[in-house]
């Protein structure tokens, strides 16, 4: 009976979505503010960024977070490598601006040295680290270049709540999302016992390869989210009815 009801609930979430994020796409204007402009001709002395940051959207957040928080907390200027426009068209309140060609002249001098850029992260992961010693690191670099995926987990920590800002989601998104949780409860109108809805990520697209080459191990297949669906209704069908919300980036795979 618990295979049948979430095998169920998940095709009509994916019904629902699909129906959803097939609605005609709304072009979303790049951020023209005037603290994202000025720096297109203007390099300041003191900046931070990544090199050849690479991936999709989840990794383009985490290279985002590590330049926010590593210019916050040195009082640098912080700058992307040609993501903004992509950032800035899901999310409200991006304020890094993309590197303009003086800063671009200005690393390609240095070959985009990223020695402070890893010597800043060993520094931030040895717990008996202190402020002077940080400041050592930087005092006589003005530019801190990372290597892509490269993170600083205990400075997401200090500024968690400016991060949280940054990556608030536009209308166009939680409209969408709102949408489908409405439409999926409109089926069980009349339903005496309360709805509960669970997310389920499927990650496969460009992972399938990752997991081959890094791990020589394959995607979960249908019988993983099963049972983590068996696990959920077990846990609160009691007092709910569970359903689940399925998002995928391989609409095909069943």
């Amino acid at each position: 009976m618990h295979n049948r009801r979430c095998i169920l609930t998940l095709l009509v979430s994916f019904i629902c979505m699909y129906y959803v994020y097939n609605i005609q796409s709304v072009n979303i204007a790049r951020s023209t503010t005037s603290s994202l402009l000025q720096y297109k001709n203007y390099c300041p002395d003191k900046i931070v960024t990544m090199f050849n940051s690479q991936g999709r959207l989840g990794n383009q957040m985490m290279d985002y977070a590590t330049i926010y928080v590593v210019a916050r907390e040195l009082g640098y200027v912080g700058f992307l490598d040609n993501a903004h426009d992509n950032l800035n068209r899901i999310f409200k309140h991006i304020e890094l601006p993309d590197l303009g060609e003086p800063c671009r002249t200005r690393l390609e001098k240095s070959h985009w040295d990223t020695t402070t850029g890893r010597k800043f992260l060993e520094l931030s992961y040895n717990r008996s680290t202190n402020a002077s010693d940080m400041a050592k690191v930087t005092a006589s670099c003005d530019t801190v270049v990372f290597g892509h995926y490269e993170w600083v987990p205990v400075l997401f920590l200090k500024y968690l709540d400016e991060l949280k800002f940054q990556f608030q989601f536009r209308d166009l998104f939680m409209n969408q999302a709102l949408t489908t949780i409405d439409l999926v409860s409109r089926l069980y109108l009349g339903n005496t016992i309360p709805l509960l809805f669970v997310g389920v990520h499927v990650r496969r697209g460009d992972y399938q390869n990752h997991f081959n080459d890094l791990y020589h191990i394959k995607l979960l297949g249908p019988e993983f989210y099963v049972k983590a669906m068996e696990y959920f209704n077990d846990k609160y069908s009691d007092k709910h009815l569970v359903i689940f919300l399925a998002v995928t980036d391989d609409n095909d795979w069943r």
